[in-house]
This record gives C-alpha cells, sequence and structure tokens, in this order.
C-alpha cells in the first residue's frame, strides 16, 4: 500500500517516528503482512519515549490525571497534598485537610475528591486549590466509599457501601447541590439493592448504575424515571 511505501521510505532515510506514523496507519487501514509486521518492529526499536518526569514528595500516589498539558497528582496519608504541573512546570502544591484516604480525579483534572482520615468526602478544584464542598459525618473506616466523576467534571455520583444500604447520591460538582434520582435507583432497602458501580456517557447526559444484585439502570438525568433497566443474569 502506499501508507506501506511511504512508512519503509521515512525507516530508510533515518526518520523513525515517521515511519511509524505512517506503518501504523497501514495497519489501522487493514494492511497486515509480514512485510509491514518487520518495518514497524524496525521503526519501534530503541525509540525514546520519555518526554519528562514528575518528581513527587513521596511514594505512595493516590490519583493521578494527566492530559497531555497538565497533570495532577493526589498523594495518600495523613500529610496529603495535591501537585499540579503544566507541561513538565511545576505549578504549585497544596496541603488537602484530613489527609486522603482514597482519591478520584476528573477526566481533566480539574476537578478532585478526597475521602478524608476525619470522615469527610471532599470536592477540589484543583486549579484553584480549594475544596468547593465536602459530605461530612461518613463513616471511612474501611474507605469503602466509590465516586465518578461525569466527563466534563460537571457532576459527581457517591455510593456509600458502609452499612448497607444507602442510595446513591447525585450532586453538581462545583456546588454539591443534589439532584434527585428515581425510585427505581434509591428505593428498596434489601442489600442486594445497592448501588455498586456507575457511569456517565459520553456526552454526561445518561446515567447508569448497576447494582449489587446484577440490576443495571440507565436514566436520562432529570427524567422522571430510568430510561432502561437490564434485569439480574
Amino acid at each position: 500500500s502506499l501508507l506501506e511505501e511511504q512508512g519503509r521510505t521515512a525507516l530508510l532515510s533515518g526518520d523513525r517516528d515517521r515511519a511509524l506514523a505512517y506503518l501504523a496507519a497501514a495497519y489501522r487501514h487493514g494492511r497486515d503482512t509480514l512485510a509491514l509486521r518487520h518495518l514497524m518492529a524496525a521503526a519501534d526499536r530503541d525509540l525514546e519515549l520519555t518526554a519528562g518526569e514528575l518528581t513527587t514528595r513521596v511514594a505512595d500516589i493516590g490519583s493521578f490525571g494527566w492530559t497531555g498539558e497538565r497533570a495532577v497528582v493526589i498523594e495518600r496519608g495523613e500529610a496529603a497534598a495535591m501537585t499540579v504541573w503544566t507541561g513538565m512546570h511545576q505549578d504549585a502544591t497544596y496541603r488537602i485537610a484530613g489527609g486522603a484516604l482514597r482519591s478520584w480525579l476528573s477526566q481533566d483534572t480539574r476537578r478532585a475528591a478526597v475521602l478524608t482520615y476525619d470522615h469527610r468526602l471532599a470536592i477540589y478544584d484543583t486549579e484553584a486549590g480549594r475544596q468547593l464542598w465536602a459530605l461530612e459525618g461518613l463513616d471511612t473506616t474501611n474507605a469503602d466509599i466509590d465516586l465518578v466523576f461525569s466527563p466534563a467534571g460537571d457532576r459527581v455520583v457517591v455510593m456509600d457501601h458502609v452499612h448497607q444500604v444507602k442510595p446513591a447520591q447525585l450532586g453538581d460538582g462545583a456546588t454539591g447541590t443534589r439532584s434527585a434520582l428515581p425510585a427505581a435507583i434509591t428505593g428498596g432497602t434489601s442489600p442486594h439493592f445497592d448501588p455498586v458501580a456507575a457511569a456517565f456517557s459520553r456526552d454526561g447526559k445518561l446515567l447508569a448504575i448497576g447494582r449489587l444484585d446484577n440490576m443495571v439502570i440507565v436514566w436520562a438525568i432529570g427524567a422522571p424515571a430510568p430510561l432502561r433497566t437490564w434485569p439480574p443474569f
């Protein structure tokens, strides 16, 4: 193919990065020959792939997020901190009040959630390094709490598995304002109704909740009832 030939030419001229780009494109377009595999192996050999290094204070990292231009690291422990980089430049380090048992980052790294030793789930703006809101008085003994951000970080689902059963909570990422969930998601007193997993659609308009009984419920956020349910299997 033309892409394979362009890759071979670039490889012979010593431009292995360009060669690999052409050869990978040929492979994605359905080209899969022994010659192409040999060329890709030659192009990929001994490439220096390290763009840089981010140095943290401690080795116990709870969360790491990277967008290509921006990176955020959250350390675990009673003296936890959140460090923000732009490119390879360290911009700021913020202490996390109450330490960090567990932590989560939104896809764009602009929101962080931290489960603390002083029984809080705190939501942070990582750009300003400040706490936006928090859920107080949680039982954090076993850190048995899960959290999922929407793709844009504007919503957050919290699932508290301690002392089943507790309904999932949907809150605004910036303010913590709660949104009412349908009774099909929040109802039920059996441990089998405990929410154990959640996922947003790519546009953030749909929310799927998985329960302990293997029931999956899909909800169009704001609608009065679920959009669809999948029964246990």
